[in-house]
């Protein structure tokens, strides 16, 4: 992850991996059940106009919709090495982090599970 990038460019995306406890059930075979905790965020820029902060909050919550939509229908993620994701999910709503005179990042805390086959 690159913060300098989304610094400087404005409407910048990225992800960023959070600490987690990775291991949530191992099974007697070796196998186990994990997660990945991150954010998806975005620098932007923040001003006092209330419809252009409604259209940065509108973006977080389409990508809560999409993301239980993906869900539903069972689109997940390919993973590699024997994992294979079992959701993908929003675990906090869109909003505000580390606001500054004109610029803030905006970002929403996920979580990707996936079985991970024993070696």
């Amino acid at each position: 992850m690159s913060t300098g990038y989304a610094a400087v460019n404005p409407e910048a995306y990225f992800i960023a991996e959070l600490p987690s406890e990775p291991i949530i059930k191992n099974y007697l075979d070796g196998s186990t059940l994990r997660q990945f905790v991150f954010v998806l965020a975005s620098k932007e820029t923040y001003g006092p106009e209330i419809a252009q902060e409604l259209d940065k909050s509108q973006f977080y919550e389409k990508f809560v919709k999409w993301l239980e939509n993906q869900n539903k229908d069972g689109i997940l993620p390919v993973l590699d090495d024997g994992r294979e994701a079992r959701s993908i999910q929003a675990i906090t709503t869109g909003h505000t982090f580390n606001i500054d005179i004109n610029k803030a990042r905006y970002q929403i805390q996920c979580k990707l599970t996936y079985y991970q086959g024993g070696k």
